[in-house]
């Protein structure tokens, strides 16, 4: 006999608090016990689920990272709540960044130095009381790195790899910006197995900004790393000698680098001052139409 009156073998009660039951053995002896319920444990089906589908750096506004989950079979799990933990690589520690109800499907965090830094992020899918019964796998996001070696015009980009799909990484698809351009255009792609991209592209331009998109495999989920900067000066070399006598070998006045000077005004002089050549916008072309071998001067503006 439990004290809430039932006469059955297990207790069922919808309140916590303390019972107590008395039981009789075939002779008649009485024993009695005392129990306390402390908290409700809810048994959840197996076919509920919290999946995390992707972190990603906002590449507009670098320090803004967005994330999606899916909850299987929320039905079956009315009321759950769903808990977003966060730390930084290397980091012994989670911290709680949030709790959301189970029709909130995505987050937004601010405030965070994805130039510099990794986060990682999981989230769990609790009962109405707040017991855990679900965890995802941990999710990282993409920091990439970039290096430029102007003497051999060479960009070098290195990043993380991503984790947490179950899959994987596919590939890896490298986007680039440069100063004349709106938006990113793809340069590369690569096997998800790598994280380091070099080309001989630095002379493309002065301002390079890059980012990485991961894609997933067996999915339809991405993630984009923070944009990578590089800033080049590109000096010209002008050399002091050209040969114009059409054997294929120092045929032009090539200055190198020049194309990337657009609007340049050069100007060649002979030893008396007067003009032999000038334009703007130099193309690599001059072969020195006309000229007798000798000294000559120039001035080269490239604005």
């Amino acid at each position: 006999l439990w004290s809430n009156g039932s006469n059955k073998q297990f207790l069922q009660t919808t309140e916590l608090g303390k019972y107590w039951v008395s039981v009789f053995d075939y002779t008649g002896c009485p024993a009695s016990d005392t129990i306390v319920l402390l908290r409700y444990e809810q048994i959840i089906d197996d076919k509920v689920n919290i999946k995390m589908n992707y972190v990603s750096v906002d590449t507009a506004q670098t320090e803004t990272i967005h994330g999606t989950w899916n909850i299987i079979h929320p039905e079956l799990i009315p009321g759950s709540i769903v808990s977003l933990y966060k730390r930084s690589y290397g980091s012994a520690d989670w911290n709680l960044e949030s709790k959301f109800s189970d029709k909130i499907l995505q987050f937004t965090d601010i405030g965070n130095a994805t130039n510099s830094d990794v986060y990682e992020y999981y989230v769990t899918l609790s009962d109405k009381c707040g017991e855990e019964h679900r965890i995802s796998p941990i999710h990282s996001t993409i920091q990439v790195a970039v290096e430029a070696d102007s003497v051999n015009d060479i960009i070098d980009l290195r990043w993380n790899h991503y984790t947490g799909w179950e899959d994987n990484v596919d590939r890896y698809e490298v986007w680039r910006k440069l100063e004349n351009h709106s938006s990113y255009k793809l340069v590369s792609v690569l096997p998800g197995s790598e994280n380091r991209f070099s080309a001989p592209i630095a002379a493309d331009g002065f301002r390079h900004q890059y980012v990485v998109r991961a894609l997933e495999s067996q999915g339809e989920s991405e993630s984009w790393s923070n944009p990578a900067n590089v800033e080049l000066r590109h000096p010209v070399m002008v050399p002091n000698v050209f040969t114009p006598n059409g054997d294929a070998f120092n045929q032009f006045f090539y200055i190198r680098k020049i194309e990337l000077y657009t609007s340049s005004e050069l100007r060649v002089v002979d030893r008396w001052g007067l003009r032999v050549f000038d334009t703007i916008g130099y193309k690599n072309n001059w072969e020195g139409e006309g000229l007798s071998t000798g000294v000559y001067y120039y001035t080269l503006d490239l604005k």
